[in-house]
């Protein structure tokens, strides 16, 4: 499988440089090349060099970019034979240890030539829809242990479950919350894109339930509803409504809410770490396991549709001890310093399997 040479991870104070294999963009969003993001910076203070390479998009090359990082281009219309020897060319030009790939395009193909070639690689998943290559893999969803994992050489550690979730550093590390008497602000937080414009619906449900609540919403980079939401906002007056065009730091926004309305992405770990008593719902099929998890540890209440919404918006507003409790399990669920974790086994291997 992989080259069994593989000093360069131990030799002294030799700076290991690593390269994340990730894209983002209006089709996919932008919740791969986050978790890469934050994994990146656990990196970094680990005392590696980080570099990303990504599929031609401005908006992922502004993203890196915004987060301190080196980042380079390949073109957006390569096969995927074309994408692993694109990446290969690129690894040859610098002596990189890492690879760290990020993407449901990549098969048990693309994984094993990147071993073969001698690089340490780990690969970041959700689905368990291969056997696996490569020296690690990463899930960690709330659902992840339940997953059918299995290595195809016998040699993969599989780092699995919320203590490797992927948060940035401002989630790492967040004291047990005192959840407020009163719901005085919510946040709305529904991805990086709304091709449904279900934040324009959601403002709506809002506006028709009596309170003075102020209201934030997240506007995601991919949103091509802008104007739909604006309208919807204008309906409150006062002020009541801003909107936050893709903030980079979103962990003060989150502790400052009280209630929150999500969908159901990487966006409820975060949540659940900061113990922001949250209600999901599902925007994607590869939510389901997400909410699904989260609503067995009682982290968050689940909606089906806007009615839903209404009921459970009243509801938690007027029960401090839910909000406390989902507030609280939130909290046992997802420490938020998984990063680090991952780091540390990936730039310092341990012996045996880690489950």
């Amino acid at each position: 499988m992989q080259s069994d040479s593989l000093e360069c991870l131990q030799a002294g104070n030799e700076i290991m440089k690593v390269l994340f294999r990730v894209d983002g963009n209006s089709k996919i969003g932008l919740g791969h090349l986050q978790r890469c993001l934050s994994l990146a910076r656990a990196f970094v203070l680990r005392k590696c060099d980080v570099v990303f390479l990504v599929k031609r998009e401005p908006i992922a090359n502004e993203r890196v970019e915004q987060f301190g990082f080196k980042v380079h281009n390949i073109e957006s219309n390569l096969t995927l034979s074309e994408d692993l020897q694109a990446t290969l060319k690129f690894l040859q030009h610098e002596s990189f240890q890492i690879v760290i790939a990020d993407s449901y395009e990549f098969d048990e193909d693309y994984l094993l030539a990147l071993g073969q070639a001698g690089y340490r690689v780990a690969f970041i998943d959700d689905l368990a829809r291969m056997s696996f290559p490569c020296h690690f893999v990463i899930n960690g969803a709330i659902y992840a242990e339940k997953l059918d994992y299995h290595s195809s050489t016998g040699d993969t550690q599989f780092l699995l479950g919320p203590k490797y979730m992927l948060l940035r550093e401002e989630f790492w590390n967040i004291p047990k919350r005192i959840i407020k008497p009163e719901v005085e602000n919510i946040l709305v937080t529904l991805g990086g894109s709304d091709p449904n414009n279900v934040t324009s619906i959601v403002l709506d449900t809002l506006l028709n339930i009596d309170g003075d609540c102020n209201v934030y919403v997240i506007v995601g980079p991919f949103f091509d509803n802008v104007t739909e939401i604006e309208s919807a906002a204008m309906g409150f007056g006062n002020g009541r409504v801003q909107l936050l065009h893709s903030p980079t730091s979103v962990c003060d926004l989150m502790l400052d809410c009280d209630l929150a309305i999500s969908g159901g992405g990487q966006t409820l770990y975060e949540l659940a770490a900061t113990g922001t008593p949250t209600i999901a719902m599902k925007l994607a099929d590869n939510q389901q396991g997400n909410i699904q998890g989260l609503k067995a540890a009682g982290a968050i209440d689940v909606i089906e549709n806007m009615d839903d919404l209404r009921i459970s918006l009243l509801y938690l507003r007027s029960n401090l001890p839910d909000r406390e409790n989902m507030s609280a399990a939130g909290q046992r669920v997802v420490s938020g310093d998984g990063a680090m974790l991952v780091a540390k086994y990936l730039t310092v291997p341990a012996d045996g399997d880690v489950i």
